[in-house]
């Protein structure tokens, strides 16, 4: 391959990088998604600013959900081309946000 081929296809055309970033992201959210769940549970019911709250973590839960969702896609696609190894962790994050968001939205439908 010439060197102006590679240099066209951007920065994150190395799907590998982009899928390694994205899950990076999705760890970093997690720290940040722990830190507020105390605000959407039941000692968080009893302020007067409770549905801010709320919005917030739903609003990290969901970009965090996104950057676990993208690298898990991004992974298996590469995993599809270059047979790498399958990307539990990734897999383990999406999935603990997607059972957040569902645990979340179930109790408030209950409620």
């Amino acid at each position: 391959m010439s060197d102006e081929v590679q240099f066209s296809r951007g920065l994150f055309a190395d799907r590998s990088r982009l899928g390694n970033i994205l899950t990076i992201l999705a760890g970093l959210f997690f720290y940040i998604v722990c830190m507020l769940l105390p605000l959407v549970g039941p000692a968080g019911r009893t302020t007067e600013h409770y549905g801010l709250n709320f919005v917030t973590f739903v609003a990290v839960l969901l970009v965090a959900s996104a950057c676990a969702m993208g690298g898990l896609i991004v992974k298996l696609r590469t995993r599809k081309e270059d047979q790498s190894p399958f990307p539990y962790i990734t897999a383990g994050l999406a999935s603990v946000y997607l059972l957040l968001l569902v645990n979340l939205l179930a109790g408030q439908v209950s409620k």
